[in-house]
């Protein structure tokens, strides 16, 4: 009789993809982003909304991860100081080796090489973790550079570019006064240059005219009006060839008056999707309790009709400003 050493795998298919993730670095932006796109294109996603969590992962989350087709891991600053993490890290690696298990690393925020050789920031919130646990230091380390070496997904995109910013809410950081704070950190971040936050009196078109000289990757998230870009970067045209700028929007006509070469209208979730996408990011969790279904299908139901009836339907749309 033939045997196996491997250990039997949970053939139930429960999701197609589980996300690790450090909920403080990234809930509520790439993640959040991450999970709606992956629901766009009706793929079945687990995000682990538990935000009391202890040292001891779960058997059930075990299991999900088991049960999972492919596993994204988005290493960001602070990823490494969390056990809980750690432990999905090792599950993670363990299921590809057993099951083949498809496995694709994000890093968001962070060099490739800080998080294999556990070094700069990301090393130093591993070693406040290893001096808790002292005995699970070697496997981690092991599986922190393993993944590491894996071939990366946003990560070989921003390798291409000299700089990256994604600036989350503009429409709210103008409207809560915001927006010079966003500028400054945005040109910082991209110039590498932070003494950028101290210089009152240099305007954006210096600054936009130093950009000029880099190839750089830009999202600016849920713009309502082109003032806002004039005032964060200034003409979009002035960055050098190869640039990217990504521009999210609710009307149509903002990004026209800004410009763009493409427009993409992103396709509405049918109901089912829309509704657990809402009650992941109102409730985080994966399924309305019995007490709040009839409330939320009563929402949707009158926010389907409100679209219907409006001549301009709030349909989020991305466009992208490409320097050639």
């Amino acid at each position: 009789m033939a045997s196996s050493s491997s250990p039997p795998r949970n053939d139930k298919k429960m999701h197609d993809v589980f996300v690790s993730f450090r909920g403080e670095d990234t809930r509520d932006n790439f993640t959040s982003h991450l999970f709606s796109a992956l629901f766009q294109n009706n793929i079945e996603t687990f995000i682990d909304n538990d935000l009391k969590r202890g040292d001891e992962i779960s058997e059930s989350l075990l299991g999900t991860i088991e049960a999972s087709t492919i596993s994204i891991i988005i290493f960001s600053e602070k990823y490494a100081s969390s056990k809980w993490c750690l432990d999905e890290l090792l599950k993670i690696l363990e299921c590809k080796r057993n099951y083949g298990q498809i496995v694709i690393p994000v890093f968001y925020r962070v060099d490739p090489s800080r998080v294999r050789k556990q070094i700069g920031s990301f090393g130093d919130s591993f070693f406040i973790l290893k001096e808790r646990f002292p005995y699970k230091t070697r496997n981690w380390r092991s599986a922190l550079t393993e993944a590491a070496n894996l071939s990366g997904f946003d990560s070989r995109v921003i390798r291409h570019f000299q700089g990256s910013y994604f600036a989350h809410n503009v429409r709210s950081a103008e409207e809560t006064g915001r927006l010079d704070d966003l500028r400054k950190e945005l040109l910082s971040k991209l110039l590498n240059d932070w003494n950028v936050r101290n210089f009152q009196n240099i305007n954006v078109n210096f600054q936009s005219k130093r950009l000029a000289r880099e190839k750089v990757l830009i999202v600016f998230d849920d713009v309502n009006h082109p003032r806002q870009i004039e005032l964060l970067i200034g003409r979009l045209d002035r960055f050098a060839s190869g640039s990217r700028v990504i521009i999210t929007a609710r009307d149509k006509q903002v990004l026209t008056n800004c410009e763009i070469d493409h427009i993409y209208q992103m396709k509405e979730l049918v109901h089912a999707n829309a509704l657990k996408l809402f009650t992941q990011c109102a409730f985080r969790r994966d399924h309305l309790d019995a007490g709040y279904t009839a409330l939320a299908h009563k929402a949707f139901s009158t926010r389907t009709q409100v679209i219907q009836t409006s001549p301009w339907p709030k349909i989020l749309r991305l466009c992208y400003y490409t320097v050639v």
